[in-house]
């Protein structure tokens, strides 16, 4: 019994999501490498808040969908709470241990930044990462859960993307964050954009997959606003918009025009394929088929982070 609920919680974390936070906070790593001076404890506790963060999200996503009866319309089976695998307690459990776990995480990653200099850049951080415990429970959960009123779109593309990325290099080395040159902030800056708007793709699959279900739960998203095919063409304009901040990052990065063009191309060809299997799919493609495109598009974004290492 103790095994199946031990797999039971593991699969309500969804490590499957994992990589993808993995990736942002791979393109903060190299911008600190790149502009600052790099902190390895510094990276380490970054990766372990980020993780901790994106596991609360999975956690309250599930409680959230359930509580709202989204997951039970929709007949979801891949849930802990629809599925009745968990009972309302122990995800409600699971949500306040990660919370305290992620601020725990959190707030030595502060002391091992700031070095015990509880400066005003402290306590901004601070604030910052409370907010970021709250927009990862409130996405769902709470009668104004954002992620209901076609808001998830732009709350992941900012912690996800600026938040993200620019805090993962000022916490590396706060001294000296606001004296580096203009071109490098150009480029922590397109990196930042580079990233949201890859995670904002992530999630525009994920709501054009639940587009009629949500319909029905009275879920309000982007897709369910603009429609299936108009949520395609926005899907387009976020990868495309994802490939142009990838090529401007380089060139501000101060990479050779050799290298530059190396990372356009591999990864407008990695990604412009699964933009096209997005594409292609029709409103009764299968559940199943989106959910593939879900890991793989996920999986994909790891390659941008490598890429920026050339």
């Amino acid at each position: 019994m103790q095994s199946k609920t031990l797999i039971a919680f593991v699969g309500a974390a969804r490590l499957r999501t994992l990589p993808l936070a993995i990736a942002v906070i791979s393109m903060g790593d190299i911008c600190a490498r790149l502009f600052v001076e790099h902190r390895i404890e510094v990276s380490i506790w970054v990766l372990i808040t980020t993780l901790l963060l994106q596991i609360l999200s999975n956690f309250a996503n599930d409680y959230g969908d359930f509580k709202k009866g989204t997951d039970t319309i929709a007949q979801r089976k891949d849930r802990a709470l629809a599925s009745g695998v968990l009972s309302e307690k122990q995800v409600l459990t699971s949500i306040i241990i990660t919370s305290l776990l992620a601020l725990f995480s959190g707030i030595n990653l502060l002391r091992v930044s700031f070095q015990g200099n509880f400066s005003q850049g402290f306590v901004f951080m601070l604030l910052l990462g409370l907010l970021s415990i709250l927009a990862a429970i409130t996405y769902t959960v709470g009668k104004n859960a954002y992620g209901y009123k076609a808001l998830g779109d732009f709350f992941v593309f900012l912690f996800f993307g600026p938040v993200a990325i620019f805090g993962c290099v000022f916490l590396h080395s706060p001294d000296i964050f606001f004296s580096i040159s203009s071109s490098a902030m150009y480029s922590i800056t397109f990196a930042s954009l580079c990233m949201g708007f890859a995670t904002t793709s992530v999630l525009n699959i994920n709501n054009i997959r639940d587009i009629e279900k949500d319909k029905a739960a009275k879920k309000i998203t982007l897709p369910v606003l603009l429609g299936f095919r108009k949520a395609k063409i926005y899907h387009l304009l976020l990868v495309s918009s994802m490939l142009l901040s990838f090529v401007f990052f380089g060139m501000y990065a101060g990479k050779s025009l050799q290298v530059v063009v190396v990372m356009f191309l591999v990864s407008a060809l990695v990604f412009n394929y699964r933009t096209y299997k997005v594409f292609v799919a029709q409103p009764d493609t299968p559940f199943l088929y989106f959910n593939k495109e879900l890991k793989l598009f996920s999986l994909s974004v790891l390659i941008l982070p490598i890429l920026a290492c050339l």
